[in-house]
């Protein structure tokens, strides 16, 4: 019986002993937390991982502010009381000679400026007239815009956005589309708070994009790529880690006309969608550039498009060609 009752109370010990080992085990490993918002007409993902359940609140609270101080600042179609965003420059009925924005859309706006520069104008945040004209189509699914109607509503060019510093525009109405940078441009404002905040495990995911930190459970993300033929395969599964994978592509926002495919991407060249591949996607270190690479990428043949990559540093290409076939640039062949 003595020995009986000491088994007992050894059992005992080592369950309490275990159970107290547990608690500190839950307490301080690392927990997954989402936050998904709608934003720039989008559903975003945001995954990280953090100890403290009050600390990554904090997180997901400012991640939400993030997001809906953009998504107000980008949006075209509607006002914000006391914010000026892209419809207030478009709409506003003040006679003064310039707006003053919010330094966070001032700075967006004047690097989608640079990069209309540095694109060689593959990149043109003035074609906000166009788009909507393509918009228009492709929400009624039926007939596109006739080459003389493009080029009536294209009557603004990059020149007509003027920024003169102390985040002040001049007042002349254009309108102005960011659509094509904005989701990559804010992902990396994300990445740079978690990483601020020492939150190492995280990815951000925006539609076709998606900016990735280090993986907690395994060595790589296993990323999927959609195939533009099917809303549902998959041509390719890319592993990878601390990267942004952005694509873009004739899937997204479409409609079929007379056994063609109208999409929502628009070469600033010919006022119509791109039509030298079925999609391209860019994976890169830098999560700010993704966006604009992908779309530079997109407005030009495949083979000039190879040589492109090979100018910049850490970047690599996958080319789903109009033929269904897939080409590679060299650091992935």
């Amino acid at each position: 019986m003595i020995v009986l009752k000491k088994i007992g109370i050894i059992s005992l010990i080592i369950l309490i002993v275990g159970l107290i080992i547990l608690t500190l085990y839950n307490q301080f490993r690392l927990k997954q937390y989402q936050v998904t918002i709608n934003a720039f007409d989008t559903n975003i993902i945001v995954k990280y991982h953090t100890k403290d359940s009050s600390f990554a609140k904090r997180i997901e609270n400012q991640i939400k502010k993030i997001y809906q101080k953009y998504d107000q600042l980008t949006d075209t179609k509607k006002g914000y009381e006391g914010i000026n965003n892209l419809y207030y420059i478009r709409h506003n009925f003040l006679k003064e000679e310039y707006l003053t924005l919010d330094k966070e859309l001032y700075d967006l706006i004047s690097y989608g400026v640079d990069l209309y520069e540095t694109t060689n104008g593959k990149v043109d945040i003035s074609l906000g007239n166009v788009t909507d004209l393509w918009n228009s189509y492709l929400e009624n699914k039926n007939g596109i815009p006739t080459t003389e109607e493009l080029k009536i509503v294209h009557n603004q060019t990059i020149k007509n956005i003027v920024l003169i510093g102390n985040n002040k525009i001049l007042n002349n109405h254009v309108n102005i589309d960011l659509s094509l940078i904005v989701k990559s441009y804010v992902a990396n404002i994300i990445k740079e708070y978690l990483e601020s905040m020492k939150i190492e495990y995280y990815s951000i995911h925006a539609l076709n994009s998606i900016t990735l930190g280090n993986s907690y459970h395994k060595d790589n993300f296993q990323i999927a790529l959609q195939d533009p033929n099917s809303q549902t395969n998959v041509f390719k599964i890319i592993s990878s880690k601390k990267k942004t994978i952005a694509t873009k592509g004739n899937f997204e926002k479409y409609y079929e006309y007379q056994n063609t495919r109208y999409h929502n991407i628009i070469d600033p060249n010919t006022l119509f969608p791109a039509n030298y591949m079925k999609s391209v996607t860019v994976i890169t270190d830098d999560t700010k550039e993704a966006d604009a690479i992908a779309t530079i990428l997109f407005f030009m043949p495949v083979e000039d498009g190879k040589t492109y990559v090979e100018t910049l540093k850490n970047v690599e290409a996958i080319w789903y060609q109009n033929d269904n076939t897939i080409e590679y640039s060299s650091g992935l062949k």
